[in-house]
């Protein structure tokens, strides 16, 4: 009756393994997970961040050419 409730130690050994590359690949699957997130989002926040000095940059150029136009306005009045 003992024997019958005996598992072979190959088995053992078999599921051990089995189990320790499941726990393995799931831990590198939450890696890769992780670092793709972390890619994601410094990709975004580059995007976002080249977006703002862009609008930045496009703002100040056309307020300075505004007010280089202005300028030019209120010389020519002003002289002519």
């Amino acid at each position: 009756v003992a024997q019958d409730l005996e598992v072979p130690v190959q088995e053992v050994l078999y599921l051990e393994v089995l189990y320790l590359a499941v726990l393995y690949l799931t831990v590198l699957y939450l890696a890769v997970l992780y670092l793709a997130v972390l890619y994601l989002a410094v990709l975004y926040f580059q995007v976002l961040y080249f977006e703002v000095l862009y609008l930045a940059v496009l703002y100040f150029q056309v307020l300075y050419f505004q007010v280089l136009y202005l300028a030019v306005l209120y010389f020519e009045v002003l002289y002519l």
